[in-house]
């Protein structure tokens, strides 16, 4: 059975989880800045949700873009790699599309009464362009999700869309990229 949201409820949830991945970096020593650019249309078609500038000693001060997923499907331990964004209209899926260097991972609880994220559990620094080369290899491997999204949960009548993506177990792409930073935070929010 496929997965099933509500267009409104993945923005409101999506934007919780990009504000704390957004604060994470924003407590990172060697943070100087992280820019919010998520509302400039250009950002938005290539998936770029922040670019973080921090103090590199070897490379001077370079920024980093950034994208952001936040998934609640965290005990399957599998990351959703989004293959097709919309099926009706076959547009390429955000982890094959975006143009960022890091995609954050964000798992966390969210309670769907209050419309919220209570708990925040793990996050994981993937470096897209290794990645995602991987991910083009095996992909084959894995098995297709596609979950549903309705454009309003109180009438169905007024349409949905799916997404075509990869369940791939977390301990295969920690084993293949070892280095891959996770910050584990285990913690409740007050919201």
């Amino acid at each position: 059975m496929a997965e099933t949201y509500t267009f409104k409820e993945n923005n409101t949830f999506a934007e919780q989880g990009e504000h704390l991945c957004a604060e994470y970096l924003k407590s990172i020593p060697k943070t100087l800045e992280v820019y919010d650019v998520r509302h400039y249309e250009d950002c938005r078609e290539n998936d770029i949700d922040f670019f973080w500038l921090h103090d590199d000693k070897e490379k001077g001060y370079p920024y980093k873009k950034v994208d952001v997923k936040t998934d609640k499907q965290r005990k399957w331990g599998n990351f959703f790699f989004e293959t097709v964004s919309n099926c009706e209209k076959n547009t390429l899926g955000c982890f094959m599309k975006t143009d960022s260097d890091y995609f954050l991972y964000l798992f966390v609880e969210y309670d769907e009464k209050s419309k919220k994220i209570t708990k925040k559990y793990d996050m994981y620094f993937l470096e897209i362009e290794p990645v995602r080369e991987w991910f083009n290899k095996v992909k084959h491997n894995y098995e297709d999700k596609t979950p549903k999204t309705y454009y309003d949960n109180n009438d169905k009548s007024k349409g949905s869309y799916s997404s075509k993506g990869k369940a791939v177990p977390i301990s295969d792409v920690l084993k293949e990229f070892p280095d891959t930073i996770k910050v584990t935070f285990n913690e409740y929010l007050n919201n």
